[in-house]
């Protein structure tokens, strides 16, 4: 077992983002944008070392009131659906789970001091709360 985050920061400190220590025993690997080859949807995105912005559904109350852990929903994954902006700053395996690490908006008293989870591999083609349907990222 390793000691999540202090072990993994180096790959959070790429991005500039510094999280908060709050330690626990865990099996996890991550990797930075640069090592994750396809993203849901997006495998023609090639981003180098960018974080990506992504639009989802967060109108649920589960979302709303997220407090850790991976999230699966519910939510929507139409893209007609969509309402709100998450930044993908990098993609861990933990327990055999993947997911994506997203930076939430809305202060780091929400989720996981500002971080939600959201599953990666799912069954729909538009990802977790339609993560997929308008990928965006920097390109200056």
């Amino acid at each position: 077992m390793t000691k999540y985050p202090e072990k993994h920061t180096h790959i959070l400190e790429k991005f500039g983002i510094m999280p908060q220590p709050n330690p626990r025993d865990v099996d996890l690997s991550c990797w930075a944008f640069a090592a994750v080859a396809a993203i849901e949807g997006m495998n023609k995105i090639r981003t180098g070392n960018l974080p990506v912005t992504v639009y989802i559904d967060a109108s649920t109350w589960e979302f709303q009131f997220y407090s850790g852990g991976i999230f699966r929903g519910p939510c929507s994954a139409d893209a007609a659906r969509v309402n709100h902006a998450v930044t993908i700053v990098g993609y861990c395996e933990e327990f055999g789970e993947k997911f994506w690490i997203a930076k939430n908006s809305w202060s780091n008293d929400w989720g996981d001091q500002g971080y939600i989870y959201l599953a990666k591999d799912v069954f729909w083609p538009t990802g977790t709360c339609g993560l997929a349907t308008s990928p965006f990222y920097p390109t200056a």
